[in-house]
């Protein structure tokens, strides 16, 4: 496959739904209007660690938020990066 994909979930209450919303408004703009200082973006671990992930894949990393009632389910797969190893 030329895709890598991982689920993460769990079964707590989820996300309400204005701040699902505003996680899915963030990453589909890439958080750039949100990032006062560059790097700080309120706190918001999974768009930080969502940001981190596209500067390395790019445009093939896609991802998912949803509410899974009970919990909440993240989808993120990408293309997968061929690097040659260097055994000297």
């Amino acid at each position: 496959d030329e895709y890598w994909h991982i689920d993460i979930s769990d079964n707590g209450k989820g996300f309400d739904e204005d701040v699902l919303k505003r996680l899915k408004d963030m990453i589909s703009s890439d958080a750039a209007p949100l990032c006062e200082n560059g790097l700080s973006i309120g706190g918001m671990g999974i768009v930080n660690t969502y940001l981190r992930l596209r500067a390395f894949y790019g445009d093939s990393l896609k991802i998912s938020l949803d509410n899974a009632y009970p919990g909440t389910i993240i989808r993120l797969s990408a293309r997968r990066h061929n690097h040659a190893h260097n055994d000297s």
